[in-house]
Order: structure tokens, then sequence, then C-alpha cells
């Protein structure tokens, strides 16, 4: 579902949203967020997608997530028979 589709009351919400993201008001939080080094842009970004789009993307994130977590005991493992655990170089 694109953002073209959604209802006009969430697509101006999410308008609102955008605009303060982007142009933040002078001594505002978000404003602050943006001097620390905060990048909004990816924000806006994610608020631009509907919410079917973010979930998928959160899940195709955990599945990817999962494959490392399911290869990193074996890297370990790896690494202690190999020698090479606690060495420096």
């Amino acid at each position: 579902m694109s953002t073209m589709t959604q209802a006009p009351a969430y697509e101006s919400r999410m308008t609102r949203a955008e605009e303060k993201l982007l142009h933040p008001s002078p001594g505002s939080r978000i404003e602050a967020a943006r001097e620390y080094g905060i990048d909004l842009t990816l924000l806006v970004e994610r608020l631009r997608k509907t919410p079917e789009e973010r979930v998928r993307d959160l899940q195709r994130a955990a599945q990817g997530l999962e494959a490392i977590r399911g290869r990193a005991p074996r890297n370990a493992v790896a690494r202690q028979h190999s020698g090479s655990e606690g060495k420096r170089a």
C-alpha cells in the first residue's frame, strides 16, 4: 500500500510531522536533535511508509538478526579451535 492510498487524516498528520522534522522551530527539541547530529531525514523516510510497510521492514530486520545470531556461536567455536581467541595482533 502506498502513501497515496492512505486516509486523508493520516496523510495530514504525517505531512505535519514531516514539516516539523524537516523545518524544526528554533529552540525546539527537534532542532536540538538535528544540531546534535541526528539525521532526521531517516525518520521522515520511515514516516512516509505505511504502518504495514514498517512492520514488513521490521520483520525483515528481525529475520536478518536471527540469521546473524545463528552464525555467531559457530564463529566463536571456530576461533577457539584455531587458537586465535584472546590473542591480540
